[in-house]
């Protein structure tokens, strides 16, 4: 009897289960979406995650819908690559993105050639030798555009070789201009020149009265401008040249009576500083070699509109501080006012291709590259070894040169190191 009283209740229980079972309704399988269909706001952090540009572009090629979005998605902001070339393979550092990558395949225009500044917009101005040749490059589309070998001087015409250039803007739109510090092959100094659209030479910028306190007689006296400079930078339409002595020389592109634009000169007559020590005659050669000895370097970077000084002191092998100074002036008198923070702010400095950013961090950073060139059995060699990152924790080491686990050599027997300027 018990036993089928337990039957029964499995029989009962198995017809609930059944009608339970029943009144469940029917689901259909959910349906895939598809990459097309993947909403903006989605897209948008997909973006936001991927700091490095190649990484942007490989995503643009995942379908049509997909590149035409990305159109429209806030990108983050580009910081510069750390360009670093050699004979055989281009490397270069993505500072957002803390990794090298290998840039595949080394532009034919690379070959022999070292940098001589950056601009915004992937532009390199690059130089070569044995022939002499200037170009400006576009680092991804390959379009370059040949710029003279020599210069308009004295009503004659003279070989130069460009250390420093910088744009005044867009080269894919007309009127924009070069401004760079050439070294004349006659002798050897350097001076300021200029160079437009269908200019066959560099046009010479001439000289420039400069008045200096403590330095120059009080009448001042007539010197060229282009004797001293060693580094110069593009701010609001105008060009800033930094000399050796820490002056200023504005060129301002004024149209002349038959519309032709011209750059005028104009030195700032800024006060020297008190510590200010004058370049000696250093070899920097003996100073690398030896481990010994004082280099000075001196950049010009815009920050909010003026020029900032950045002088770097290196002893022996090694960066050992910064100093940065901002351009201060009144109705009669300029001087550089030495700067102890500048929050939010990170700066990038090298000749020709310095740049500042504001990340909204509030401890200033400002990185650097081994700019130095030394000769080693008869033959340059461009050392890495020098790159850094300056904080108020001191003189840091970076970036480390390891990729994958395999060293980063050391050296280069190409070129030194530059700055790729979105």
């Amino acid at each position: 009897m018990k036993e089928k009283k337990l039957a029964a209740d499995s029989i009962s229980k198995h017809k609930k289960g059944e009608a339970a079972f029943q009144q469940v309704p029917y689901m259909a399988p959910a349906r895939q979406m598809s990459l097309d269909e993947l909403p903006q706001e989605m897209l948008d952090e997909v973006v936001r995650r991927l700091p490095c540009r190649v990484d942007r572009a490989r995503l643009r090629c995942c379908n049509t819908y997909w590149r035409d979005s990305i159109k429209n998605c806030c990108e983050p902001l580009q910081l510069p690559w750390l360009l670093l070339p050699s004979a055989v393979e281009l490397l270069y550092y993505t500072v957002t993105g803390e990794r090298f990558r290998r840039f595949h395949p080394i532009p034919i225009e690379f070959q022999h050639a070292h940098f001589a500044g950056a601009s915004d917009g992937d532009w390199l101005f690059l130089v070569s030798d044995d022939p002499c040749r200037h170009q400006l490059f576009h680092l991804f589309s390959g379009w370059s555009i040949t710029l003279p070998t020599a210069i308009s001087m004295e009503s004659r015409q003279v070989d130069v070789r460009v250390i420093s250039a910088v744009l005044s803007g867009n080269p894919h739109c007309e009127g924009f201009m070069v401004a760079a510090i050439v070294e004349v092959a006659e002798g050897g100094n350097k001076r300021a020149a200029c160079w437009r659209q269908n200019m066959p030479l560099w046009g010479d910028c001439g000289n420039v009265a400069l008045q200096r306190a403590g330095v120059l007689p009080a009448e001042g006296r007539y010197l060229p401008l282009d004797m001293e400079s060693v580094d110069l930078v593009h701010i609001g339409g105008t060009f800033w040249y930094l000399t050796s002595e820490e002056e200023l020389v504005k060129l301002i592109p004024v149209a002349d009576l038959h519309g032709q634009l011209r750059l005028v000169a104009i030195g700032l007559n800024v006060r020297v500083r008190n510590d200010f020590e004058p370049d000696e005659e250093v070899d920097d050669d003996e100073v690398f070699e030896k481990g010994e000895g004082e280099v000075i370097r001196r950049y010009l970077v815009e920050s909010s509109g003026l020029p900032i000084m950045v002088v770097r002191i290196i002893e022996g092998h090694w960066t050992v501080g910064l100093r940065l100074f901002r351009l201060q002036s009144d109705n009669v008198n300029s001087w550089w006012d030495e700067l102890f923070e500048l929050p939010g702010e990170t700066l990038f400095i090298g000749h020709g291709c310095s740049r500042s950013y504001k990340i909204g961090q509030d401890i200033l950073k400002i990185y650097f590259f081994h700019d130095r060139i030394t000769r080693l059995g008869g033959r340059n060699l461009y050392w890495r070894t020098d790159n850094g990152i300056v904080t108020d924790s001191g003189v840091l080491a970076w970036p480390v040169l390891v990729w994958d686990g395999v060293p980063v050599p050391a050296a280069s027997d190409q070129a030194p190191p530059t700055w790729v300027l979105h």
